[in-house]
């Protein structure tokens, strides 16, 4: 049971435009410090090793220090962004030196009406959080969110309408920038807005899970679904279930894993608001996340 308390988070962020008609450049930065008491207090300050952010005990912090610079014209798009901090140092830790601080880097071209093609390094098509937290409902994220993509690197396909984006993606892996093996991920993404106040979003992937030789590599099949609804101006509710499926090669077969989440949102204004969470999170097998038993847990934020 992890007992701790997130009791400051101190945000700034800012960003400029620089526009003369088309095509449009605009940066940004974001800093976000913490600090976070933990009464189990760990020896060397850290956190369960699943936890990517706010992971320092005991100490005034920075969780994610942002810069960003992009470029959109009518059929061309590109972005780069750097990040550093405790997320950073955790979840990048698989890396090369060399991409450990890169969240972004990608191009963009639209070859028909509503329809993107991009390439790079860009952030992941799984999940209802965002890696940033200023654009998060809650101040942390979820174990759900935690231990699924955050970022990957491949080429992607984007078609929208007014109702529906259908996306396709072929990628180098769960969560990887530097493959290590000649196989691939396939992953899509399909949203669908009934009404203006529900949003319905179904993604998936399909492809190797641990980066690892070819003569290791295993199949992983993994699926997010999420639905957002708005039921006023003020008050917002969501629903995330994440479901894993993992091949071992002990026995050739398949082991899962699992997790959900509901959060709420009352907005007081435009920049004020209370949110709550409450999750579960089941992985048995420890196909995600490393324990020396059955890892089953509850949160509420």
């Amino acid at each position: 049971m992890i007992k701790s308390i997130l009791i400051f988070i101190a945000l700034i962020s800012f960003g400029n435009t620089f526009a003369q008609d088309e095509p449009e450049v605009n940066f940004n930065f974001a800093v976000e410090s913490y600090y976070l008491y933990d009464f189990n207090k760990p020896s060397d300050k850290e956190l369960p090793s699943f936890l990517y952010s706010h992971n320092r005990h005991n100490e005034i912090a920075i969780n994610e220090f942002f810069l960003k610079g992009s470029y959109d014209a009518e059929n061309i798009r590109a972005a780069g962004s750097l990040i550093f901090g405790d997320y950073q140092r955790r979840n990048y830790s698989a890396e090369p030196t060399a991409f450990q601080y890169l969240f972004e880097a990608r191009v963009g071209y639209m070859p028909a009406d509503n329809l993107w093609i991009d390439a790079g390094i860009f952030p992941s098509h799984i999940g209802l959080e965002s890696t940033l937290n200023y654009e998060n409902w809650t101040l942390s994220h979820s174990i759900v969110a935690h231990n699924s993509p955050f970022y990957e690197s491949g080429a992607k396909a984007t078609y929208t309408t007014n109702q529906w984006l259908f996306s396709f993606l072929v990628l180098n892996g769960w969560q990887v920038i530097r493959d290590n093996n000649s196989n691939k991920g396939i992953g899509t993404q399909i949203q669908f807005e009934p009404l203006e106040n529900i949003l319905l979003n179904s993604s998936t992937y399909f492809g190797e899970g641990y980066n690892l030789a070819d003569s290791l590599t295993t199949d992983r099949i993994f699926h997010n679904f999420y639905c957002l609804v708005d039921w006023s101006s003020n008050l917002s509710s969501a629903i995330s279930v994440d479901n894993g499926w993992q091949e071992f090669m002990s026995d050739n077969n398949f082991h899962t894993w699992w997790g959900t989440s509901f959060v709420t949102k009352y907005s007081f204004s435009s920049k004020v608001s209370l949110a709550g969470r409450i999750e579960y999170y089941d992985d048995p097998d420890n196909i995600i996340i490393s324990a020396t038993d059955e890892f089953k847990t509850t949160a509420i934020q």
